[in-house]
């Protein structure tokens, strides 16, 4: 009787672990990719799928087979502002998006997101804050931090910058 009560024991022991083990899994599945986060002043450039929110003050050129939607959520609602800025076609393929005047990109309150498949897109300017979601390529460079899958580093201002591979 006593080692059928340990064999029983065992065999809960297991089933909860298993149990637990299933519950961790489960909000890890339902994330839609890996996500990178950066913050600094230089050039950030992507090329995969997936989605990318970006604000600062500078250019954005994009490709045109991604949907760029800007937004201003100072408190704590999101529109489409006024002023955004409108695509200006180069003829080869992309969007370039100036912020009237010298205003911000997308602001502080605000941000520009991209989402697309087998997109490409750069920005380059001041006060950069940037997450992206997905497959593909990114790379930073200047001066800056970034956080990806528990990894804290630095942008690189060299000629090939920091690379980093969003992958599952």
């Amino acid at each position: 009787m006593y080692r059928y009560h340990i064999k029983l024991r065992r065999n809960y022991v297991i089933v909860s672990l298993l149990a637990c083990a299933l519950c961790l899994v489960v909000p890890v599945q339902a994330q839609a990719g890996p996500v990178a986060r950066c913050k600094g002043h230089g050039s950030i450039s992507f090329e995969g799928t997936g989605t990318v929110s970006i604000n600062g003050e500078g250019v954005l050129i994009v490709s045109d087979n991604a949907s760029v939607t800007f937004t201003i959520t100072a408190d704590g609602t999101s529109a489409e502002p006024a002023n955004a800025p409108e695509c200006i076609p180069n003829g080869t393929g992309y969007c370039i998006y100036v912020a009237p005047g010298n205003a911000l990109l997308a602001g502080p309150g605000g941000k520009a997101e991209v989402t697309g498949n087998g997109m490409q897109l750069w920005f380059a300017g001041s006060n950069i804050g940037l997450t992206a979601q997905g497959n593909g390529k990114l790379i930073l460079k200047g001066y800056g931090i970034y956080l990806y899958d528990k990894t804290v580093g630095r942008w690189s201002a060299d000629r090939t910058g920091s690379v980093i591979i969003l992958q599952p």
